[in-house]
């Protein structure tokens, strides 16, 4: 089971916009790195998304899940600290220390591969070269099936494949007969930062006459079979 994406979010019952928008920009980058981390999940359950939200005063990991397959935690933010850090890759290394501290909590129920994938032409900047010559070579690119079912007009079989390169994401769609291949091509192409930090792809839903990619808020595409 694997957890497609991971985020961090800022209550805004607690702290004020302006931190709230420096957190989302400036963690952006840091965002990109661990939604491309693949976790091998042993908690009962398909999960799709693994959000962390910053709060003020948290004594406890608190964990809880929604209609929408998203596993909850709470972390504690200090915002002085974040504010204090003069560069925006000090900050960032504060906010891994948060991933890095809830990930090691979870060890006992989900196991965690901290390979991030680090996008080169977006983050020189943010991480030093040695950085990102060492997860280049490895982590610049991710395939992994979205979702495999039936297809009941046809009785044949669907396979969804999200591929992620330092240049592009895709969708790859692939339409199968007893195992043989009938139909493979791709439906969709994105920035693969902006697809990395959103993570649209959270299901994918069939009829007889098309596939349906959702969204984490809303439909993404409608490819006709």
């Amino acid at each position: 089971m694997l957890f497609k994406s991971v985020f961090l979010k800022l209550e805004r019952t607690q702290f004020n916009n302006e931190i709230i928008q420096k957190v989302n920009t400036e963690s952006r980058a840091l965002s990109v790195a661990y939604e491309r981390m693949l976790k091998k999940e042993k908690i009962k359950g398909n999960f799709t998304r693994l959000v962390i939200t910053g709060v003020k005063v948290s004594d406890t990991i608190n964990q809880g899940i929604n209609s929408s397959n998203i596993l909850s935690l709470t972390i504690p933010f200090d915002e002085q600290a974040y504010v204090s850090f003069p560069t925006m890759k000090q900050r960032q290394e504060y906010l891994c220390a948060l991933f890095e501290a809830t990930f090691s909590m979870l060890k006992s129920k989900v196991e965690v591969n901290l390979k991030p994938f680090i996008l080169e032409t977006e983050l020189p900047i943010h991480f030093s070269q040695k950085i990102t010559e060492e997860y280049r070579c490895n982590n610049y690119q991710t395939i992994y099936l979205l979702k495999k079912g039936k297809l009941k007009n046809t009785n044949g079989t669907f396979e969804v494949w999200v591929n992620f390169t330092e240049k592009e994401c895709s969708l790859k769609l692939r339409i199968l007969n007893k195992k043989k291949l009938v139909e493979e091509r791709i439906i969709f192409k994105a920035n693969p930062y902006s697809v990395a930090f959103q993570f649209p792809f959270s299901d994918v839903l069939v009829t007889d006459t098309n596939i349906q990619v959702v969204g984490a808020r809303s439909s993404l595409l409608t490819v006709l079979l």
